[in-house]
């Protein structure tokens, strides 16, 4: 997934901005280089201010309602709310990077409470079938699954 963003100063764009000091954060979300779900942006701004974050698709946790957070290092910035439009769900549970006994066990409050992040098959279902798709992944132990 790719996320574009921005970086104005009082409607002037910043043009070569440094890309180790934009941030974002995906709550809800881990990436698998161990990461809380914070993505340093892929190159500087360019002539317009423009930057891209590329999001990796293998990552662990869950969310229905990702929430975007984008800072600058050193700098309040005001961001306007942007609804991603997607939900995921990994039987990395714990974000880890790996899918081990610990997933398991958080699976087992979910899986009973019947919540999306349980739906590890993505069939709409609360099945035993969620459980074979976690125990599918877990042996051996899945690194970033």
């Amino acid at each position: 997934m790719t996320i574009t963003g921005q970086v104005l100063e009082n409607g002037i764009p910043i043009a070569n901005y440094p890309a180790h000091d934009m941030f974002l954060q995906l709550e809800g979300f881990c990436d698998c280089r161990g990461s809380v779900g914070t993505f340093v942006a892929d190159l500087n701004t360019d002539v317009e201010g423009f930057t891209s974050f590329q999001v990796p698709l293998s990552a662990g946790s869950c969310t229905t309602i990702p929430t975007i957070t984008f800072s600058i290092s050193g700098v309040d910035c005001s961001v306007t709310p942007y609804d991603l439009g997607v939900q995921f769900n990994s039987v990395d549970f714990d974000c880890s990077g790996i899918v081990d006994e610990d997933d398991r066990l958080a699976m087992i409050p979910v899986y009973a409470a019947k919540e999306y992040c349980a739906d590890l098959n993505n069939d709409g279902f609360w099945t035993i079938n969620d459980a074979v798709t976690l125990a599918q992944h877990r042996f051996p132990s899945h690194i970033c699954p």
